[in-house]
C-alpha cells in the first residue's frame, strides 16, 4: 500500500551521519511510503522510495531504494541514466551485493530507522485481524475506517454483517444477499464500492472461494472464514 506522506505531499528530509566525524554524511530523502507484513523490512514494502546522492565510478549519482513483493532494490543513475542495480531479500543484502557502503547499517541506508520514517510506516500501516476478533469494535472500527469508510455510504449497519455471519452455523457468505440486507432496497453499487468491500473482508481473515473468473459479477463473489 503506497501513500503520500502526508497532504501536502512532503517528504522525510534528513542527514544521516555513518561515523561520528560527520565524513560520511548523506541527506536522505523518503518520498513515498509502502507497507508491508515483512519485519526484516520494519513493516516498509512497495511503495516505500527513499534516496540520496553518493559517488559511484567518480560521478555523483543518485541512489534510489525501494521494495518489490519479494526483494529491496538499490538504483543508482546519473541525471536519467540507470548506472546500476542490487538487490536483496533484505535492505542490508541488497547494500552488501552492491559492495557500496557493504559494511554499513543497511537499514539505516534505506531510511528506515529514522524516526519519521518509523512514525509514517506506523501510520500507514494496514490494518488487519481473524474472525476471532470480530466482537472486539474498535478493532473492526479501525478496518472500517480504513478500507470502507470513504468508499460507501455512511448510514449503513455494516457490523451487523460481521455479528451475523460470526454467530450463524454455516461459514459461508453469499456477499450480494448478505449487503442487501443493510443496503436501502434497488441499491446500485459501484466497482470501486465492491472492490473496497473485498479489500475489507479480505483484511477481515475472509478468503474469496467463488469459482468464478474475474468477468463474473464482482457482487456475487462468496467468503469464507476460518476461526483460529
Amino acid at each position: 500500500m503506497c501513500n503520500p506522506l502526508n497532504e501536502s505531499h512532503e517528504s522525510i528530509n534528513y542527514w544521516l551521519m555513518l561515523n561520528s566525524n560527520k565524513v560520511a554524511s548523506y541527506n536522505v530523502v523518503i518520498s513515498s511510503i509502502g507497507t508491508s507484513s515483512q519485519k526484516d523490512w520494519l513493516g516498509a514494502g512497495p511503495g516505500y522510495m527513499s534516496s540520496f546522492v553518493h559517488i559511484y565510478k567518480k560521478k555523483r549519482c543518485v541512489f534510489f531504494r525501494k521494495f518489490l513483493e519479494e526483494s529491496c532494490i538499490i538504483e543508482g543513475f546519473d541525471g536519467t541514466e540507470k548506472v546500476c542495480e542490487f538487490k536483496g531479500s533484505t535492505p542490508s543484502e541488497a547494500w552488501k551485493n552492491s559492495g557500496i557502503l557493504s559494511k554499513m547499517n543497511g537499514l539505516a541506508l534505506f531510511g528506515l530507522e529514522h524516526p519519521a520514517t518509523i512514525e509514517a510506516l506506523k501510520k500507514h500501516q494496514i490494518p488487519k485481524c481473524q474472525p476471532k476478533d470480530w466482537n472486539d469494535k474498535p478493532t473492526m472500527d479501525k478496518l472500517y475506517k480504513y478500507h470502507l469508510h470513504r468508499r460507501t455510504i455512511t448510514n449503513i449497519d455494516w457490523y451487523s454483517l460481521f455479528f451475523t455471519w460470526f454467530n450463524q452455523t454455516n461459514s459461508i457468505l453469499e456477499l450480494r444477499t448478505s449487503l442487501s440486507k443493510i443496503y436501502p432496497s434497488n441499491y446500485q453499487f459501484s466497482e470501486r464500492e465492491v472492490q473496497a468491500w473485498h479489500s475489507f473482508l479480505r483484511a477481515a481473515g475472509c478468503t474469496n472461494i467463488t469459482p468464478f473468473k474475474s468477468d463474473v459479477s464482482m457482487v456475487c463473489f462468496n467468503f469464507k472464514f476460518i476461526i483460529v
